[in-house]
């Protein structure tokens, strides 16, 4: 193949052939990555998005999460965990495993702390590998500073909301589209690197309205000077000095405005200059479709190939949503009576490969095994009640052939919870689980017990047509208030 960019072309080739046999692929997948890695510029290269790359290369998203994971098994790409801030969209940090990741943020630009949750502001993003071929990003510093604050300091996913007028008036005025980093491209009046001990002058027409922002994205350096037509001309000093950004004025007229910047700092400045429309102030941002910390998670693949990367910190990540299946055998002790040890035991054991295989073709993943029962994760209800409804048919179908047979309890709840290690496997704690638990004890065999957060989910009631559906309030233990439990019981 003809290389635009310098690829390590025998390397590649190599893990390339191995990657082919990782997993049964689509037609030309492999190659559609091959061409993408020798042709695509630096900055397609860099935080690949595996949803995107999708869409673009019409691949299932799916399949394209598990060509990304075993290309970085075999290292043809690096997998990185972004920790973005919700106000403006900038990686507020960057790890390479699970286990480094810190879920408290903290925002120079945005001047906004907190704690980010895996469905939302953790994206997974993929750089092809240096050994592979190097690209500009691997060495940020040596950037050119616009390369450097608009492409390596801003998430490609960071949009201006449509529902806020700047999305509007941004499209109309500059005629693209209204990423966040070319919002600030198309605002900036000026950005440059300023040394330790260096000092710099700058002249910048100010607009008649609005506020002119100078940040150091480096040292988290912030200052806002206010535009009124009655401030007094002044040619004020920019002091950058432990992390802080100091202006001894607040307000400034429009029109030709003279700024010196010292940097007193110990690193590096790469500051950005820029007036901000009234109307854009709080615009906020929302990310394009992207790879959650939590999709990446419920992701077969990722868990068999990365299992002992999956640790998380002392304190837990948050879930906001999660589906919580439990499973159990009904009777399993009199099965044993009934076909002896070893025949109920090889029973039991297949159960559990049928219901795993279940599980993971309905988009869910088996967390762990407790005896005879099963907690499983799923991103959406429908797709667990899918799995539910799948598996009592499946086993009442075996026990009607005359087979003996496994009789299943299966509870379903949907809610936050907070991912931990346990034992040094991911698991899931708190009440949406203890509730999830509870509802599967209420179950008889053959039945699907599940709360209202998940019967009330649109497509739900459909999918359980085949089943008598009850209801009842339910005092579950642990839990203060009564709950609605739906029963689904398989119509005979």
């Amino acid at each position: 193949m003809a290389r635009d960019h310098p690829v390590n072309e025998e390397y590649l080739e190599t893990l390339l052939a191995e990657l082919e046999t990782a997993r049964e692929w689509s037609p030309r997948v492999i190659a559609k990555l091959e061409h993408h890695l020798f042709a695509a510029d630096d900055l397609e290269v860099f935080r690949m998005n595996p949803i995107q790359y999708a869409g673009e290369n019409r691949i299932a998203e799916d399949e394209c999460i598990d060509l990304f994971l075993h290309a970085t098994k075999l290292q043809i790409l690096d997998m990185y965990w972004q920790l973005v801030c919700p106000g403006c969209g900038g990686p507020i940090d960057s790890f390479t495993s699970l286990q480094k990741l810190n879920s408290h943020f903290y925002c120079g630009l945005c001047r906004v702390d907190g704690i980010a949750n895996l469905d939302d502001y953790i994206l997974v993003s993929f750089n092809v590998s240096s050994a592979v071929r190097p690209i500009r990003y691997h060495d940020p510093h040596t950037l050119p500073v616009a390369d450097y604050i608009l492409n390596y300091r801003f998430m490609r996913e960071a949009c201006v909301p449509k529902e806020h007028p700047a999305h509007e008036h941004f499209l109309r005025t500059f005629g693209v589209e209204p990423q966040v980093r070319n919002l600030f491209g198309k605002l900036a009046l000026d950005m440059f690197y300023l040394e330790p001990g260096a000092t710099k002058s700058i002249s910048v027409e100010v607009p008649q309205s609005g506020y002119l922002v100078m940040h150091d994205f480096d040292n988290a350096g912030l200052h806002f000077l206010a535009v009124k037509p009655d401030a007094p001309t002044s040619e004020p000093v920019v002091e950058l000095s432990g992390g802080k950004m100091t202006c001894p004025i607040n307000e400034i007229p429009a029109g030709m405005l003279r700024l010196e910047f010292r940097n007193q700092n110990e690193e590096r400045a790469a500051v950005l200059v820029f007036c901000e429309p009234e109307s854009y102030v709080g615009a906020g941002m929302e990310l394009a479709p992207f790879l959650s910390g939590k999709r990446l998670l419920n992701t077969p693949t990722y868990r068999n190939l990365f299992r002992s990367d999956i640790t998380v910190g002392t304190e837990g990540l948050g879930v906001k949503d999660l589906t919580i299946l439990f499973t159990d055998i009904k009777g399993s002790t009199e099965l044993y009576d009934q076909i002896g040890d070893l025949n109920a035991f090889n029973l039991v054991q297949q159960h559990f490969g049928q219901l795993e295989s279940v599980i993971q073709n309905h988009g869910g993943v088996v967390i762990k095994t407790i005896g005879d029962a099963v907690m499983a994760t799923f991103l959406s209800p429908v797709d667990a009640v899918r799995a539910a409804i799948q598996l009592q048919e499946q086993l009442h179908g075996r026990t009607a052939g005359g087979a003996p047979g496994l009789q299943l309890k299966v509870g379903v709840h949907s809610g936050p919870s907070i991912a931990v290690t346990q034992n040094d496997r991911l698991d899931y704690f708190g009440q949406t689980v203890n509730i999830a638990a509870r509802v599967e004890a209420m179950a008889n065999a053959t039945e699907i017990c599940m709360t209202e957060d998940v019967f009330a989910v649109s497509s739900v009631p459909d999918l359980l047509r085949g089943f008598t559906v009850t209801t009842q309030m339910a005092h579950l233990k642990g839990v203060q208030n009564e709950m609605k439990v739906y029963r689904a019981a398989l119509s005979r």
